[in-house]
């Protein structure tokens, strides 16, 4: 498969992903193909048991691929931005080099975000959450002129603490309006039932004005969402956790657990922190914010 897609199509992958273990995206969140599968299939059971999911809104979901991406100005998290070498690194209120976290490309998306966005690019730089430190998020606009020269491992002041992955679009829908409730009280129980949660509002990194709910403080309504970075925990032991890796992460030997080459469950998968998500959005005033919250 070329895992340098521009857009994802689910259609491609069916004859890869065909044996389901369970009709629900793994941990409720989507990172690799196995997962946008196992969506689909959760929505397709839904409808034919007469879920009703309500107007859909549209968004684009990220699907991650291990490794630079040979566009830089690709939405990625970790390893290098789109930051030209000529330019000054980002520094936080320390005077210290900020790590970069993840970049946004929003030129495939301007359909659903119109006018909230300013350049091309949203690049986020932060001292994630710690035991010993707070949070601490710089957000930069940048154009993807892709004729400039650009910083390479050699130029960057301070590493990363996770990736880095490359994503490639999936245009989906979420369902911020489904009846859940309804159908809980109905089939709860049933040996049908299927857990509608994970299949209408997305846990997953994506571009949208219609934030996913699973939080214990879910994103206030009043706020005008843009995107959303989501944990990067892919399922461990199913084919295709990420779209450029085929065999499952984690096999099972007796009571010994081995993790693929290459990967280390600690160091090398990104979460925020207790699985928490960092949402982009405007406020009353029109500026760019962003705040964490705990899914």
């Amino acid at each position: 498969m070329d895992e340098a897609l521009e857009n994802f199509d689910p259609g491609v992958w069916c004859c890869f992903t065909a044996e389901l273990e369970a009709p629900m995206p793994s941990a409720g969140m989507i990172v690799g193909p196995t997962d946008v599968m196992n969506l689909l299939e959760a929505r397709r059971q839904l409808r034919k048991q007469g879920f009703h999911f309500g107007n859909p809104v549209p968004m684009d979901v990220f699907i991650h691929s291990v490794g630079e991406s040979q566009s830089r100005s690709q939405t990625k998290f970790g390893g290098l931005p789109y930051w030209p070498l000529h330019e000054t690194w980002p520094c936080g209120s320390t005077g210290r080099p900020l790590p970069f976290v993840g970049q946004f490309d929003f030129r495939g998306s301007l359909d659903i975000v119109g006018e909230s966005v300013e350049n091309d690019l949203l690049l986020i730089f932060g001292a994630l959450p710690s035991a010993d430190c707070d949070p601490e998020i710089l957000l930069i606009w940048r154009s993807a002129t892709n004729n400039e020269e650009l910083v390479t491992s050699a130029d960057v002041p301070c590493s990363n603490a996770f990736g880095p992955f490359s994503c490639t679009r999936w245009r989906t829908s979420s369902y911020p309006d489904a009846e859940i409730e309804e159908y809980q009280d109905a089939l709860f129980g049933d040996e049908n039932y299927i857990d509608p949660s994970y299949a209408c509002d997305l846990l997953a990194t994506q571009i949208g004005m219609a934030p996913f709910t699973l939080a214990e403080k879910p994103p206030s309504l009043n706020k005008k969402y843009l995107c959303c970075c989501a944990p990067i925990l892919p399922a461990t032991d199913r084919r295709y956790p990420f779209l450029n890796f085929r065999e499952p992460l984690l096999t099972i030997h007796g009571t010994n657990y081995l993790y693929a080459d290459r990967f280390n469950y600690v160091d090398q998968w990104s979460s925020l922190g207790d699985s928490t998500s960092l949402y982009f959005f405007r406020d009353k005033a029109g500026h760019l914010r962003s705040e964490m919250i705990l899914g």
